[in-house]
């Protein structure tokens, strides 16, 4: 089986709320995240990794409590 990958890692940008912005603030979910916005209500965290499914499928566990920005 050929898995193509992408030839570039890429930043994207993703919005918490609620119960998930207490698990991104507190726990590293990938070695290049950094917080870059935190208000009451939103949480705006920055990751490089390969754009692939797994991005994807990373979002998708957090359900609407999670925006992909970009």
């Amino acid at each position: 089986m050929f898995i193509k990958r992408a030839s570039e890692m890429h930043p994207f940008k993703l919005k918490f709320t609620d119960w998930a912005m207490g698990i991104v603030e507190n726990k590293t979910i990938h070695p290049s995240q950094r917080i870059i916005e935190k208000t009451k209500d939103y949480t705006i965290l920055e990751i490089t990794v390969w754009d692939n499914r797994e991005i994807d499928f990373f979002i998708d566990r957090f359900g609407d409590k999670c925006e992909r920005l970009n």
